[in-house]
């Protein structure tokens, strides 16, 4: 996962120091908010004079079309616009950046990209008020992050609002691909430090389990007394999670990953037909309660000595609730 870092947050030091400052940790981009302000690419080329570091713009204005010049003669690396900002009837040129989006606020219904979506890179989620620095990130917002990924799969997701290393971890499980971090970044007393945290995998964090799981609904689940091979496989296939979830009335009965089928087949081969489905279930998955902290989470995954890709959740019954996949993380990783 990339970090932009958004260089209007620290008011206090010149523009060229906090550049020269970031430039000594290999940022991945500086973040330049722009309202409706062409003078801003006075700035741009300012930081081009002394960095090589990509830029990350992020225009509000009803007009995107002014600024289009300003931003091929400048080169710039990564542009968005604020969804509801505009006004005009617009088309992004294809040559207009090197990858372009849209900001959206949570507060916007997702599905408003829709009219979009052939025509940007990725989605920028505002959450919290543009322009507020320091601002503090609500839970809430890990849903719509994950329903815009969902919905949008084609689309990268960046996050700019109240970003700490907390909140970065659990970004890094929801498949988002960069985040813009002011104030805990550059108002950080060892700036090196801050961006350390924001990709560490020890993280202490009160997050439940339950912010930010995949939930039930959106699970591949099959009830074992209906299971069948077929139908295992074409769950496990249309889900593309690797696995699927069993359940017997309303407790969690086990998991079914690509590998417990292969070795429930391999079991007994030349009685394939007559192989018990039960072979085709681990029975004993490591799990978690969706009210664990992340911190509980991540202290159960190190108690044991394989790799863990995936876990149910579940409540105080064993009822299946959702699941922490993570793919993701081992991505960004």
């Amino acid at each position: 996962m990339y970090i932009s870092a958004s260089i209007y947050s620290n008011k206090e030091e010149p523009l060229d120091a906090v550049v020269r400052e970031l430039d000594e940790y290999n940022l991945d981009f500086f973040h330049i908010d722009c309202r409706d302000n062409l003078d801003v690419f006075e700035d741009v080329a300012a930081i081009r004079s002394i960095s090589a570091t990509s830029i990350d713009m992020h225009i509000i204005t009803a007009q995107p079309s002014k600024y289009f010049q300003k931003i091929r003669e400048h080169k710039i690396e990564q542009v968005c616009f604020q969804l509801e900002n505009i006004e005009e009837d617009i088309i992004f040129p294809p040559d207009l950046a090197g990858s372009v989006g849209l900001a959206i606020l949570p507060t916007t219904p997702f599905v408003e990209i829709h009219k979009y979506r052939d025509q940007i890179n990725y989605v920028l989620v505002m959450t919290t008020r543009p322009g507020e620095s320091g601002g503090v990130f609500k839970k809430e917002n890990f849903e719509y992050i994950r329903r815009i990924r969902q919905y949008f799969p084609q689309l990268q997701i960046q996050v700019d609002g109240g970003v700490n290393h907390e909140v970065s971890f659990v970004l890094r499980l929801l498949g988002v691909h960069g985040i813009v971090s002011g104030s805990y970044l550059l108002n950080h007393v060892n700036m090196g430090a801050a961006m350390l945290q924001l990709k560490s995998r020890n993280v202490p964090s009160q997050f439940k389990v339950a912010d930010f799981m995949i939930p039930f609904e959106e699970l591949p689940v099959l009830c074992f007394e209906e299971m069948s091979l077929k139908k295992l496989l074409l769950k496990t296939e249309e889900y593309k999670l690797g696995c699927t979830f069993i359940t017997q009335g309303e407790q969690l009965y086990g998991i079914s990953t690509n590998a417990d089928i292969r070795r429930g087949m391999i079991e007994d081969f030349e009685h394939f037909h007559e192989i018990d489905k039960s072979h085709f279930v681990n029975q004993n998955p490591l799990k978690i309660f969706e009210t664990n902290t992340i911190n509980e989470m991540l202290l159960t995954v190190k108690k044991v000595s394989f790799p863990v890709l995936l876990l149910p959740v579940v409540d105080e019954l064993n009822k299946l609730k959702g699941a922490v996949i993570f793919n993701n993380l081992i991505k960004s990783e």
